[in-house]
């Protein structure tokens, strides 16, 4: 029987976990045979009501293994959960811990990766929201991926989302992958990983119907919040390009290229800010903002600065 490894990397959310590991204990396989699971819970505090999570769903049968993950950041815990996974594990996947994966969710990554033969198969991430969310933050789609892409159903692609992914971990055994702790603390080491991934050779195959629901927690249902998280996007960009094995003139022409973008954005905020205005896609209305904090995030990052959203 396959083995599947279902990591979950989890900080002070023991609701958010409890509702994440209740969509795992629903899942149903009806086309293909039914996986044996295991499931690994990183801990990057150390929880007693995250402990206590744990060990009531004991009772579903499903095996699952437990540790605290001391190390402050992202890249540490997922480390640990790559650790913890199974030896003998044919696959390992993803979950966030404010995400419930759909019943078929597994069975339409496992579709994908066998009618493809990729190395991991994605989808999509779709964010739940409060009665109350204003509909501009519904419009921009800012907590659902991809968020402006819609590749066809086992699509190859270049992309990734960490929440809901399942990866060959031969091929991870194989090339020793690991998450950089440079990025633990700011964001990005999903995609240093991907990148390393796909150097490596690794293919990717898009499961649109793999979908997983994000519930959004509301204190990041502010503008304050939006607008620092594209800032922080634009800063781990420009990291990421840093870490790039490129000469120091293809640096300096992304810079050029990036300050050249940003002038023109704020001549023309006033007059873009205006036809925002009066558009009815509420998205449109903010996104002359978001333009300029990103674009901003590339140039602090440009310079070697870190911006740490998560800390």
């Amino acid at each position: 029987m396959m083995l599947i490894a279902i990591c979950i990397c989890t900080f002070r959310r023991p609701e958010g976990l409890k509702a994440t590991l209740r969509g795992i204990a629903r899942l149903r396989f009806g086309a293909i045979p039914q996986p044996k699971l295991h499931v690994v819970v990183v801990d990057n505090e150390g929880c007693h009501a995250t402990r206590g999570v744990v060990e009531a769903f004991e009772a579903t049968g499903i095996s699952i293994s437990y540790t605290v993950e001391h190390r402050r950041g992202i890249s540490a815990a997922r480390n640990a959960c790559l650790d913890l996974a199974p030896a003998e594990a044919d696959l390992i996947a993803f979950l966030d811990d404010d995400v419930v994966p759909r019943r078929d969710w597994l069975e339409k990554l496992l579709v994908a990766l066998e009618r493809t033969g990729a190395e991991a198969a994605t989808g999509p991430y779709d964010a739940v929201y409060k009665r109350n969310t204003p509909e501009w933050i519904r419009a921009g789609r800012f907590f659902s991926s991809p968020r402006a892409k819609a590749p066809g159903n086992h699509d190859r692609i270049d992309f990734g989302v960490m929440g809901n992914i399942l990866l060959s971990a031969a091929f991870l055994r194989k090339s020793g992958l690991r998450f950089d702790d440079r990025f633990g603390l700011i964001g990005g080491e999903d995609r240093k990983f991907y990148t390393d991934m796909f150097e490596a050779g690794a293919r990717f195959a898009w499961a649109r119907d793999a979908v997983v629901d994000h519930h959004v927690s509301p204190d990041r249902l502010r503008f304050a919040y939006i607008i620092r998280r594209e800032f922080c996007i634009g800063c781990t960009a420009a990291i990421l390009k840093r870490s790039e094995p490129s000469s120091g003139r293809r640096l300096m022409e992304y810079g050029a290229q990036t300050i050249g973008k940003l002038v023109l954005k704020i001549v023309v905020l006033a007059p873009a800010a205006l036809l925002a205005a009066i558009r009815r896609n509420a998205f449109r209305k903010v996104k002359p903002v978001l333009d300029i904090a990103n674009l901003s995030g590339r140039l602090y990052g440009l310079f070697g600065q870190k911006y740490e959203l998560y800390g």
